[in-house]
């Protein structure tokens, strides 16, 4: 089991993502409304907001966590920043939303920006429908985001254009050059009553996973080889788990279907993370109701009347390995060697009498699960709240979020086992 090697607090802060350096150097992204101690430790770095919008920030820690400095973000007041990643170059990339469409972009390791796109909306409203949510880089440092959409959208911040046009809520994947040029994008689903969104991207050789839920109706997806794909529907409730090259192609789209409960039209069946590593493809997300986890020909089903977390193991080529429903995790990070650690804040689950129920949260928990699905520890951190932003390397797993007892936005490391 890990050891906790570190614990600090902020306060009144909200955390939406975190990045190690190959140095071991880590960041963190986030927000303060209020006058805030940015600094963790027992010095102070008292920021006070310039408006009511609040301020964006980056904030840099060396490898034994002594906090080093915050830099604000320039660009719009209404800039909400959503996910963080460092590139090959050890440049950090985020992408967001603002009060008008979408934005991504890169700072330096010293937190300086380097460039800055945004993505006016044309019509839909952008702030509400979360923007560009996931974000992964390859090794030559291009960018890989996705995202949601209503109305138009130009996914090209430069001269040209590359309208998507969709009249409900539709999920979009595209591409960038470490210059915030676009390489291509493109709406995942479509259909007259379709209604899907994009939730996690995970990056691995040759292959883009993106990861899902049809929120409503019926949708095609794109699937099949040699740029000639075919099409294939997913319905209400469903996770699609789409598999593309890195030149937006799609190849393959599975489905987790879900029956739902009589009388409601509720997502049942909603996936949050997804990584990829060599022995298959690993998706964490929760689910209420019976669903079908295999999206193959057979059958694999499981029923709740309340909210229950889940994480689901497919091989490289999109079979069932196995299933677990556990405890906490629904945020995915690939385990040092092999296996997989779920992060997340565990539900306890109140099924009210005539009702189909829901949860509230409970504890944070991490639990690493081996290669074939089977529990090698788990750790509850006894802290009730929810989660903000993770990150990991071969050493160390980084969380953040507002899940303290006695202060509001702390910050926790700990340690693999050796």
């Amino acid at each position: 089991m890990p050891s906790e090697i570190a614990h600090t607090c902020g306060e009144d802060v909200e955390w939406k993502g975190a990045a190690f350096a190959a140095t071991g150097e880590y960041y963190l992204l986030g927000w303060y409304g209020s006058t805030v101690d940015l600094d963790p430790s027992e010095g102070t770095d008292i920021r006070t907001p310039a408006s009511f919008v609040g301020e964006n920030f980056l904030s840099k820690f060396d490898a034994n966590g002594k906090y080093l400095w915050s830099r604000l973000l320039p660009g719009p007041g209404e800039l909400r920043p959503r996910v963080l990643t460092m590139t090959a170059s050890g440049e950090l990339a985020f992408a967001g939303v603002t009060n008008t469409g979408k934005c991504l972009g890169m700072l330096s390791a010293e937190g300086e920006l380097r460039w800055l796109r945004t993505f006016p909306a044309i019509l839909g409203v952008e702030m509400s429908e979360g923007g560009m949510t996931a974000l992964t880089t390859d090794v030559s440092g291009n960018l890989y985001v996705g995202g949601n959409f209503e109305g138009e959208l130009d996914l090209d911040p430069g001269p040209g254009t590359l309208t998507l046009v969709s009249d409900r809520l539709t999920g979009f994947v595209a591409s960038f050059t470490p210059a915030g040029e676009l390489r291509w994008g493109r709406a995942l689903s479509e259909g007259g009553n379709c209604e899907s969104y994009v939730s996690a991207l995970a990056l691995r050789d040759n292959q883009l996973v993106s990861v899902g839920s049809v929120h409503r109706g019926t949708c095609l997806f794109a699937a099949g080889g040699a740029h000639e794909a075919a099409l294939v529907t997913g319905a209400s409730g469903a996770v699609f788990i789409e598999r593309a090259d890195l030149d937006g192609h799609a190849e393959q789209a599975l489905f987790l279907n879900s029956t739902g409960l009589t009388g409601s039209d509720t997502i049942y069946t909603r996936a949050e993370s997804v990584v990829v590593a060599a022995d298959g493809i690993y998706i964490g997300g929760v689910f209420n109701g019976q669903v079908d986890f295999d999206p193959g020909p057979g059958s694999s089903l499981r029923g709740s009347a309340g909210i229950q977390t889940f994480v689901v193991k497919l091989t490289s080529n999109g079979a069932l390995a196995w299933l677990r429903s556990i405890q906490g995790g629904t945020r995915l990070m690939l385990a040092p060697g092999s296996g997989v650690l779920a992060v997340g804040v565990s539900r306890e689950t109140i099924v009210p009498q005539g009702a189909a129920g829901g949860s509230i949260p409970g504890s944070l928990t991490l639990t690493a699960l081996n290669e074939n699905g089977s529990a090698a520890w788990t750790v509850d951190a006894n802290a009730g709240g929810a989660l903000g932003a993770s990150a990991s390397n071969s050493d160390q797993i980084l969380i953040a979020g507002d899940f303290a007892e006695d202060c509001s936005s702390p910050i926790r490391r700990f340690a693999w086992p050796r």
